[in-house]
């Protein structure tokens, strides 16, 4: 007889298994998103006291 297989543990998934995850910043123009997006990526999108700077 061959041998028995071990118990494989089965782990628990929450939310989406993937990690392609796409976030959308909407708002209106001079409004921060700009400079909201350099502080959470550490990035330096242009962001300047004018509307429509980063089109």
């Amino acid at each position: 007889m061959p041998p028995k297989k071990a118990a494989v543990e089965e782990k628990i998934l929450l939310g989406r298994p993937s990690n392609n995850l796409k976030i959308g910043v909407v708002g209106l123009p001079n409004v921060g998103k700009s400079t909201f997006f350099n502080a959470i990526t550490n990035s330096s999108a242009p962001a300047e006291n004018f509307p429509f700077c980063t089109i």
